[in-house]
């Protein structure tokens, strides 16, 4: 009996150590097969990022001219973005915009600043363009350039249905305009020029009138010559104590 009872707990332990091992092989498996599922994912998701780069790689920005109705440039790009957004197109379309710059007037002795557009009647578009297999660039996407002609007051791109592409050095020359106006603030919507009258509204020489000398643009001032008890007199005034002869 007491051989039996051992035999019988011999057995059962087996059976203990059985089950411990299978339980331990199907942890395993398990581990394994996670392990396996993580790599797949990540092999994957490093092949789709490095295609993704790769493709944004291949691709470049160029600026197309959109021409519009005058005077409504900045309610049309409005309307423009919101059609972007709404298509999600911003990744074909990443940047509209109205070029401007900042001038003052003076009115009445006073500073009147205002936003004078660059190139009036017409709108930028920056749009990513695609290297074609045999080296040609691909147009705008056909799909985009009918939904922007369609908003209402533009009336279509440089070159119709077939976009052309702005020149390297005009882009250039315009966004460069744009970013020295940022920097160094308004400047005079008409300006002073040499030779030309002007009415002192301001100072000791209040109505009087002189011819231009002199303009410095930087110190914002200038030289005229007016007459004072019958003589030619030089009078230095800043831009504010003079104004245009109409």
């Amino acid at each position: 009996m007491a051989h039996m009872a051992r035999i019988a707990e011999n057995d059962r332990s087996g059976n203990s150590w059985f089950c411990i091992f299978s339980n331990t092989c199907l942890v395993d498996r398990l581990c394994l097969g996670v392990g396996i599922r993580c790599a797949l994912l990540i092999l994957l998701s490093i092949f789709f990022n490095q295609t993704s780069f790769l493709d944004m790689a291949t691709k470049e920005t160029k600026w197309y001219c959109l021409r519009v109705v005058s005077n409504k440039e900045r309610k049309i790009k409005e309307r423009l973005d919101l059609e972007l957004d709404r298509n999600g197109w911003r990744n074909l379309v990443p940047n509209i915009i109205v070029p401007t710059e900042k001038v003052y007037k003076i009115r009445n002795g006073k500073k009147v600043i205002q936003e004078r557009t660059l190139t009036p009647g017409y709108i930028l578009v920056e749009a990513f363009i695609k290297s074609t297999p045999t080296g040609l660039k691909s147009t705008l996407d056909a799909n985009v350039i009918q939904a922007i002609t369609s908003i209402k007051d533009v009336i279509h791109f440089l070159g119709d249905k077939n976009p052309i592409p702005m020149r390297d050095h005009e882009v250039k020359r315009i966004l460069t305009k744009v970013d020295e106006s940022t920097e160094t603030g308004e400047s005079l919507a008409d300006p002073f020029y040499v030779g030309e009258e002007v009415k002192v509204i301001d100072g000791l020489f209040k109505d009087f009138i002189g011819a231009i000398k002199d303009v410095n643009e930087d110190k914002k001032k200038l030289i005229i010559i007016t007459k004072v008890f019958g003589r030619e007199t030089e009078v230095e005034l800043n831009f504010m104590q003079v104004e245009k002869q109409s």
